[in-house]
């Protein structure tokens, strides 16, 4: 009896392990491919997650999240079922598709939903084939299509929003401007803070794989999630709830991969500290002296433990991480909020393992003895001076005039830490005669 219970319990197991496992490797939301790049020209810059790239080819993979953005370029993206949108030159959107609730109370049902966000520029968008609803928005309005294509835009430094529709229906909130529309083009995004800060983001992510450094890398993906918090934070001055909830949900987000990433730059900064503590211990030991290595040994030790400290925050702050971007693909804005405090905190505690370790691994600056200078005394000098004379014709008279300079002595000492100056005085004396 107790050997079929044990093979039924395997039978169970095997038989749901699969499910198991899928649901375990299931990416969330916020990970999801959802659309790709099938044709572009001219330069297109794709940020997803810290992660920023230029596109090389077509058949790029887009995921929940991503930002487009256009230089001198255009890009068609083709989403999973059919939907496609074309950006043109000069324009910066995000990408996002999760399941969103409707209704009050008992009625409340779950739908899916595609929200097409542009920071900058114009594209045109035409709805796919499925039941998602499609919403196009910016920071100061949004469009819910039905069945529809046209052109949708945003100029940052007007603060407009623009729908120019081919067919189909929009339900509007906020204030937006129907009929043709220019695209707002380079100007706008010369002056568009979020279309800037991804493209100085890109370049020092380019900087930072060219220097090798991982250190760099690190720092670079902090600037380009920066990028990310601040079109979050804009976001929030939309006039529709959801939109808002919706950005402070990714603001949290944000803030936790932020966090995350510093955690793994402190850990960084004491491998260097220790690797360098390391080869000046090894060059000591060769040069035969042993106090040196001895307390460069004692400087690797330290950066040691540190450094295991460190690391334990890193990953509690990689948790808390993944953690806040689960709350947040159900907006849960509270859950979110919190995991991103947990992920600082853990941050911080890395940061101060950091500065604990490069404060007792400095070595202390020699204190060099105060030299100081005799003071050189320079005798008064008079210089005598003769003034020309002025003459009439009827009578000639001179005048010498004599100046007295005196030099008074300067004394200066040096020491490691001041240097003491005493000011050269002259004194001035003329005498008539």
């Amino acid at each position: 009896m107790k050997t079929e219970k044990i093979k039924l319990m395997t039978l169970v197991i095997l038989m749901f392990l699969p499910v198991w496992i899928c649901l375990l490797a299931a990416p969330t939301q916020s990970e999801a491919a959802i659309a790709k790049v099938t044709s572009f020209k001219g330069d297109v810059l794709v940020q997803s997650g810290d992660a920023i790239n230029k596109l090389r080819k077509t058949g790029y993979v887009l995921n929940n999240g991503d930002y487009i953005m256009t230089k001198q370029g255009e890009a068609q993206v083709t989403f999973n079922d059919g939907a496609v949108m074309k950006l043109n030159p000069f324009s910066k959107t995000m990408i996002q598709e999760r399941d969103e609730e409707s209704g009050v109370w008992l009625f409340k049902t779950k739908k899916a939903a595609r929200r097409v966000t542009v920071y900058v520029g114009k594209l045109w968008y035409k709805s796919g084939v499925s039941n998602k609803r499609s919403y196009l928005q910016t920071p100061t309005a949004v469009c819910g299509l039905r069945g529809s294509d046209g052109d949708f835009g945003f100029d940052p430094v007007k603060l407009q929003t623009y729908l120019n529709m081919y067919s189909g229906e929009a339900a509007v909130v906020g204030n937006v401007v129907r009929g043709f529309f220019e695209n707002p083009g380079i100007t706008a995004a010369q002056k568009s803070t979020v279309y800037q800060a991804l493209a100085r983001a890109y370049e020092k992510s380019e900087q930072a794989k060219a220097s090798g450094k991982t250190i760099e890398i690190a720092k670079a993906k902090v600037e380009a999630l920066q990028v990310a918090k601040e079109t979050a934070v804009i976001m929030q001055s939309n006039p529709d709830a959801a939109v808002k909830n919706e950005a402070k949900a990714a603001a949290s987000t944000v803030d936790a991969s932020i966090s995350a990433a510093n955690a793994k730059i402190s850990v960084e900064e004491i491998k260097e500290v220790k690797d360098k503590a390391v080869k000046e211990a090894e060059a000591a030991r060769k040069a035969g002296d042993s106090e040196k290595a001895r307390k460069a040994e004692q400087a690797a030790r330290e950066a040691d433990q540190a450094g295991k400290k460190a690391e334990e925050a890193s990953r509690k702050a990689a948790q808390a991480s993944e953690e806040s971007k689960k709350a947040a693909d159900n907006l849960d804005l509270e859950k979110a909020q919190r995991a991103a405090d947990n992920a600082k905190k853990a941050a911080d505690d890395a940061k101060k393992a950091e500065q604990n370790v490069v404060t007792t691994t400095v070595a202390p600056t020699t204190t060099v003895p105060p030299t100081t200078v005799a003071p050189t005394t320079v005798a008064p000098t008079t210089v005598p001076t003769t003034t020309s004379s002025s003459s009439s014709s009827s009578s000639s008279s001179s005048s010498t005039s004599t100046t007295s300079v005196t030099t008074s002595s300067t004394s200066v000492t040096t020491s490691s830490t001041s240097v003491v100056t005493t000011t050269t005085t002259t004194s001035t004396s003329t005498c008539y005669s």
